[in-house]
C-alpha cells in the first residue's frame, strides 16, 4: 500500500498500527495525509478478516513527533470503542482514550491501590489526574462521592458517562488540578489518589495537597524520581510516607510503577 514511515528521515506514509485488546481487538491505522481512502480501506479489509477484530479506525497526522495519534478519518469496520473491565466495573473507551495496556497488570495495580488506601470509610474519594476515571470508578462503590479532576475535557466526559452507566456517585471536573482543587469544598475525604504524569505533581498542586487532610494519600508514580521529589513537599506539610509498593506493568523494560501510601501520624483535624 505504500512505504513505511521513517522517523529519522520523516518520509513514508504508514506510521503506526495500534492494537488494543479488551472484549475484542480494536485496531487503529495511523498514516500521513497522502494515503488515500482506497489505500487505507484495502488494508483495513485485510485486517478485518482476522479473528476477534471488533473495529478498525483510520487516523491521519502530519506531525513530526512519533506519537500514535491523529485526526479520525473513518471507521472502516465495526466500532471505534472497546468495553473494558477493571475491578468489576465496565467502561466504554474510544480508540484514543488513555488506559493501561497491560490488563492483568492494571488489576494488580488497582489491588495495590486498594490495599494502600486501607479499609474504605464510605466518605469521599479524591481521584486527581484521573484521566478517564478508571481508578476512581473501580473503587467508586466503596466511597461516596468520587471526585475526579483531569485536564482533558474528553477524558472527564468519558468518566462522567461511565460513572452514570455503572451507577457510581461522582463529580468530574475538567481543568488543571492546581486550579480546580482549591475551589472545591469537601469534608475530610476518606482517601486521596494522585496519579500524575511522568513529570509528577504541579508545584501548586503539591503545596495544596501538603496541607490537605485525609485518612490516606496514595501517590501512583510512573516515575519514582517524581515521587521522591514530591515527597519532600508533602512531608513538609505533615504527611509521612509509610509504605511503598512497586508494580511491573512493562516487564523486560526499565519502567516500574510505584505506589506510595502517605498518612498523617498526628492529624490535628
Amino acid at each position: 500500500p505504500g512505504p513505511v514511515w521513517d522517523n529519522r528521515a520523516h518520509t513514508g506514509q504508514w506510521r503506526h498500527l495500534v492494537i488494543r485488546d479488551g472484549g475484542g481487538v480494536l485496531v487503529s491505522l495511523v498514516t500521513t495525509p497522502d494515503v488515500t481512502h482506497e489505500q487505507a480501506r484495502t488494508v483495513a479489509d485485510r485486517i478485518a478478516c482476522l479473528e476477534r477484530v471488533r473495529g478498525i479506525v483510520w487516523l491521519v497526522t502530519d506531525r513530526m513527533s512519533d506519537v500514535a495519534q491523529g485526526e479520525q478519518r473513518a471507521v472502516f469496520h465495526g466500532v471505534s470503542h472497546l468495553d473494558v473491565e477493571l475491578g468489576g466495573v465496565t467502561m466504554q473507551l474510544p480508540h484514543d482514550a488513555f488506559f493501561q495496556v497491560n490488563a492483568a497488570g492494571a488489576e494488580i495495580l488497582l489491588d495495590t491501590i486498594r490495599e494502600a488506601l486501607g479499609p474504605p470509610t464510605g466518605r469521599a474519594l479524591l481521584d486527581l489526574y484521573c484521566g478517564v476515571g478508571a481508578i476512581g470508578l473501580a473503587l467508586g462503590r466503596e466511597y461516596a462521592p468520587v471526585v475526579g479532576i483531569d485536564i482533558t475535557p474528553s477524558a472527564i466526559a468519558l468518566a462522567r458517562d461511565n460513572a452514570e452507566r455503572n451507577g457510581i456517585e461522582g463529580e468530574w471536573h475538567a481543568g488543571k488540578v492546581e486550579d480546580v482543587l482549591p475551589t472545591h469544598s469537601l469534608p475530610i475525604p476518606g482517601g486521596i489518589i494522585v496519579d500524575p504524569p511522568r513529570a509528577g505533581l504541579h508545584p501548586g498542586a503539591a503545596r495544596y495537597l501538603a496541607n490537605l487532610h485525609a485518612d490516606a494519600l496514595i501517590y501512583v508514580a510512573c516515575s519514582p524520581n517524581s515521587l521522591a521529589r514530591d515527597r519532600i513537599v508533602l512531608e513538609a506539610g505533615g504527611w509521612q510516607l509509610s509504605q511503598l509498593w512497586t508494580v511491573d506493568l512493562f516487564p523486560q523494560t526499565p519502567h516500574v510503577e510505584a505506589v506510595g501510601r502517605f498518612i498523617r501520624p498526628i492529624d490535628p483535624a
